[in-house]
This record gives C-alpha cells, structure tokens and sequence, in this order.
C-alpha cells in the first residue's frame, strides 16, 4: 500500500505539482505520475478533480490573504515584513504564477461576476485600503490607492514570473517599499485626496 502522509502533506504536493503542470492541464492520471503514487489517493482524499482544484484554489487564497495580513494588518508597518513577502515571492516563482492562474481561472470561469472580493485580489485591495484609511486618507482616496498599491505589486509579480528577472523587479519593488512606507507614514497631502476620474 502506498505510504502518502496526511491530507495536509498530500495537498502541499499536489500544489507544488499544479503549480509545476498548471491549472488545466492538471488531471488525477497526470498528479499521480508527477507524485509518484496511483490515483487511487487524490481521488479518495478530494473526490472529483473539480473538488481538488476548488479545494487548491482555496488553499492558494488563503495563503495570499495570510500573506496580505501579515504585511498590512499591523498597527505599525514593517519594512522587514515588506522585505520577507518578497523574499518568499522571489524564491516561490511556481506558486505565484498558479496564484495569477487561479485568478485569471476565475475570471474566465465567471466572466459575469465582476466582483472581487472573494478573490486573493480582492483580500489584498481590502487590506490596501484599510491601511490607507488608518494614514489619514478618505475613503474614495484610500480606495485609489489602495488599487494603484494593488496593481502594483501584482504587476511586480506577474513581472518577475514572465521575466525571471529578479535583480530588476526587486530593485523596483524596494523602491516601491520605500515609497508606500513614507507616503502611509506622512498620511495625505492636501494635494493627494481623491480627484474625480
């Protein structure tokens, strides 16, 4: 019989192997070679390959909004946090192209919902704006930046999986840091709220 640890170390590889494979051209038959074990395991542990993919879609968002907390929800920010996402971005360029898999997945599989609250997006705009709120800024001014900050860093990443070119996108993302850091820190401008688009 074959020895496949919890349910928990299961997952952890099946994502690793989505990640490696990609989102659609994962099946049971194509796991199970890439694990080294029969299908028997990802079928009695997930059910149907649409469980599996809900349930790695679930997984990967929750590790995204951890990661959004834990930079963001703070009562101070840290820089080193800043500096610790990115580190784990640069050394995990698989799972963050699933991470933007995923989210295309979504869009695509739901072009009618145009909300993204549920979605790792979302979790990271929510948290962008709330910062941007706890620095001074008016809610409709605390949301266009809160999206502008959001795009940004997934623009980074995005750059970094396409690219792989990590001393150039790390070079604008520190300034980015720098740049986040000092504007929250001295809280809106007159200059700075909200102009009407």
């Amino acid at each position: 019989m074959e020895r496949i640890g919890d349910r928990v170390d299961l997952l952890d590889r099946v994502i690793d192997a989505v990640a490696a494979r990609g989102l659609e051209r994962s099946t049971f038959r194509s796991l199970a070679t890439d694990l080294g074990i029969s299908t028997f395991p990802l079928v009695s542990t997930f059910g149907t390959k649409e469980d599996l993919l809900a349930t790695v879609v679930q997984h990967v968002e929750k590790r995204q909004a951890d990661l959004a907390r834990t930079m963001l929800d703070g009562d101070v920010l840290d820089a080193k946090l800043f500096y610790e996402f990115w580190n784990w971005c640069v050394s995990n360029v698989q799972a963050m192209n699933l991470d933007l898999e995923i989210i295309l997945h979504q869009r695509r599989s739901r072009p009618e919902d145009q909300s993204v609250p549920h979605s790792a997006l979302g979790q990271w705009l929510e948290l962008w704006t709330a910062r941007y709120r706890r620095s001074g800024y008016s809610e409709p001014h605390a949301l266009q930046k809160a999206t502008l900050m959001t795009a940004v860093v997934w623009g980074l990443q995005l750059d970094l999986v396409i690219t792989g070119d990590t001393s150039r996108v790390t070079a604008a993302y520190v300034q980015l840091v720098d740049q986040i850091l000092r504007e929250l820190d001295a809280g809106p401008a007159d200059s700075d709220q909200a102009k009407p688009l």
